[in-house]
């Protein structure tokens, strides 16, 4: 599955970040549950997922972090929709003073996400990249955020073993 457009690193990090969202074509993405938003729960929709971050409550965070790793780190499987995100939740990282919960979740889903890029999933079946090209792209994405995850180390010590 090729890229259907170059990785967007968002210039600005924290909430901020996510002002940039709409430079990614979510809609052709695939994902867990298919292609572009699947419904109305937060889990199907990968932008909106990713939005909902930036929200002030705890609780609509650790909602946004569960559906995120729901759709993009799906059982150990990541996706298209997986590469275009990462440097968004890496840039959100860098530039929000995360609670320790929401730092733990963080490290586990970049943590996941930089493991499953590293072997292929056959026919989706088990943890690993699946979709022609999704590991490649993934590593990328990471390569491309390094500023980032310079920063996220940085100024979030527990998500420096990630960067």
């Amino acid at each position: 599955m090729p890229s259907l457009t170059p990785l967007h690193v968002p210039s600005a990090v924290g909430r901020a970040a996510l002002v940039e969202l709409d430079r990614v074509p979510w809609s052709r993405l695939a994902h867990a549950y298919g292609t572009g938003p699947r419904g109305d729960d937060l889990d199907q929709d990968v932008a909106a997922s990713l939005r909902r971050l930036g929200d002030d409550d705890d609780e609509a965070i650790d909602e946004a972090a569960c559906a995120l790793a729901a759709n993009i780190l799906h059982q150990g499987t990541i996706y298209q929709g997986t590469a275009y995100a990462v440097p968004f939740l890496v840039a959100f990282a860098a530039g929000v003073d995360l609670t320790r919960d929401h730092a733990l979740l963080f490290r586990g889903l970049l943590a996941g996400i930089a493991i499953a890029s590293s072997y292929n999933a056959p026919r989706g079946s088990h943890s690993g990249s699946w979709g022609r090209g999704v590991a490649a792209l993934t590593r990328e994405a990471f390569r491309a955020s390094a500023a980032h995850l310079r920063t996220m180390a940085r100024d979030a010590p527990s998500l420096a073993p990630v960067a």
